[in-house]
């Protein structure tokens, strides 16, 4: 990420950048993402299967499944950006994440 960071890029792809590290880590990576994106303003494309992780830095989440592999689910996040430490007990992000959830997964049959 660093190598993508030093040219300052208007638009920024990452594919799963904090899925092999540690939960401390990641959250404070979080931080540094949300207060990168605050300062410059870069399009970032997050692709992620963490949901908490999607709320916290989206401003707009889409849930796509796979096989085919299609957009089912499309939605702004609705609140604004926020300190860290009050995001994960957020009854928003808890709707939102749940909402996430069962979107991603409409072929999971109730109960299971």
């Amino acid at each position: 990420m660093c190598r993508a960071l030093i040219h300052d890029p208007t638009l920024l792809l990452l594919d799963e950048p904090f899925g092999a590290l540690d939960q401390f880590t990641r959250e404070e990576l979080w931080e540094i993402m949300q207060q990168l994106w605050i300062e410059k303003r870069p399009t970032v494309l997050l692709v992620t299967h963490d949901l908490k992780e999607a709320a916290y830095l989206a401003s707009r989440i889409c849930v796509m499944q796979a096989r085919p592999g299609r957009i089912v689910d499309d939605s702004a996040v609705p609140f604004a950006r926020r300190a860290p430490s009050k995001f994960p007990t957020s009854r928003n992000s808890f709707h939102l994440r749940s909402g996430f959830a069962n979107a991603s997964w409409p072929h999971v049959p109730s109960g299971r």
